[in-house]
């Protein structure tokens, strides 16, 4: 993996995670860290510009005005949220230059489409790499936030929609849409805009369904799932047999790799169809 300057997972342990996005360093709550921490005596343990215990206590005022980091040559705005995320999930890396290599591959501009987009940074990554991007959450706020990055960066192919994902898939179904390349960032439990609820385990068959309708021969598809009481192989059978494409559904760990480069942190996992 080509190094991130602006990223770097410092070190775990103690349900705890120790990571620097660009010149800050934040202390965050990690329950896969179930070990002691291989660098207890590190300074940002003790020192961090921002720790997450329930609420942001911030040692580095400077920070709440949010603050930039740079990936591949994009400029992306990060803040302390409420739910102890920073607007990035740093863990993606590789699967935004996996959407970045199909892109570039493509003997036509190809048309991506980011499902539970939030701010942004694969619909910019596509973008960048010449695709043509439909960028769909329910949050009005992250989608704004997306928005900001993209014009920060002067991308101007991204199309935004704020709307609960399946209602806009349905819509598109209707349309008669296709897409070259499908992404999903699904939430394991969550509630829409106007109350309704998502369970993946209930919703993620029927969202494949209708995302096979709005797929040609050569679609490629690619699922990121995290905390989840279901298996792998269960989400990788619905996706295979939705398809009708037996064997060619690839599950990978979603890993960050700590700073001593001795071991790593698995979030969650990602599925792919290419073929």
């Amino acid at each position: 993996m080509p190094t991130w300057e602006d990223y770097q997972l410092i070190d775990t342990g103690n349900l705890q995670r120790l990571e620097r996005f660009g010149d800050f360093t934040v202390v965050r709550p990690e329950p896969n860290a179930i070990w002691e921490c291989e660098q207890p005596t590190h300074p940002g343990w003790e020192h961090p510009d921002a720790t997450f215990s329930g609420e942001w206590d911030v040692a580095n005022t400077s920070m709440l005005n949010g603050w930039k980091i740079s990936w591949n040559g994009l400029q992306v705005l990060l803040r302390l949220t409420s739910f102890r995320h920073v607007g990035i999930f740093p863990e993606q890396e590789p699967q935004w230059r996996k959407v970045q290599e199909w892109v570039k591959a493509a003997s036509t501009k190809p048309k991506v489409l980011n499902l539970f987009a939030y701010t942004g940074l694969l619909s910019l990554a596509a973008a960048q790499a010449g695709a043509e991007v439909t960028h769909v959450d329910a949050s009005k706020s992250s989608v704004s936030w997306a928005n900001e990055n993209a014009t920060s960066n002067k991308i101007s192919t991204i199309r935004w929609i704020v709307e609960d994902v399946r209602k806009f898939v349905e819509r598109e179904v209707r349309r008669g849409t296709t897409y070259d390349v499908i992404v999903l960032d699904p939430p394991v439990f969550g509630r829409g805009t106007k109350g309704e609820i998502w369970r993946l385990e209930d919703e993620f068959a029927p969202l494949i369904q209708s995302l096979k309708k709005l797929s040609h021969e050569h679609t490629k598809l690619l699922v990121n799932v995290y905390a989840t009481t279901t298996y792998p192989e269960s989400f990788k059978r619905v996706i295979e047999q939705v398809y009708d494409a037996p064997g060619k559904v690839m599950i990978e760990s979603t890993l960050l790799q700590e700073s001593t480069k001795k071991n790593s942190l698995q979030t969650g996992y990602s599925l792919t169809k290419e073929n």
